[in-house]
């Protein structure tokens, strides 16, 4: 499939999935504390205290990280998910290849949505690569 058929693919689940009720959920943000730095899209943060929101309510296929000094911030892709238990916490999941984390997902606490980052052509190799990939979780505060 070329390029342009795969985009448009992806659109349209996004357009499909985006009827989920996702953005009030979201509500105003999650905060949460990374003790070490993550991939955000293609985008590099430091360790910090970062701001997860979803600011428009038309394109509930953005997401965007911000550093809560503003120094940093990163807009990805996402789609929404939904799990069969609702997290008692709400967190903020990262996917560790080799030595680098990538933003994953970020579930809801109390809820069964959630979003999921859509994988970047350099995290999409990073896991080809690795020979060792773990999950790792932040409690995040908010929704």
């Amino acid at each position: 499939m070329s390029s342009l058929g795969k985009l448009v693919t992806r659109l349209g689940l996004i357009a499909l999935f985006s009827a989920m009720p996702l953005a009030a959920q979201m509500g105003n943000g999650m905060k949460f504390t990374a003790p070490f730095p993550f991939h955000v899209g293609k985008t590099l943060m430091p360790s910090g205290t970062y701001l997860l929101t979803q600011p428009d309510d038309d394109n509930l296929a953005i997401a965007v990280v911000k550093s809560m000094d503003g120094l940093h911030t990163a807009a990805i892709v996402i789609n929404p998910t939904e799990s069969l238990e609702a997290p008692s916490q709400s967190k903020v999941i990262f996917e560790k290849y080799g030595d680098t984390l990538y933003f994953h997902r970020a579930l809801i606490g109390g809820e069964t949505y959630g979003i999921a980052a859509i994988p970047t052509k350099a995290e999409r190799k990073a896991e080809e690569m690795a020979s060792v990939t773990e999950e790792r979780s932040l409690v995040a505060v908010g929704q």
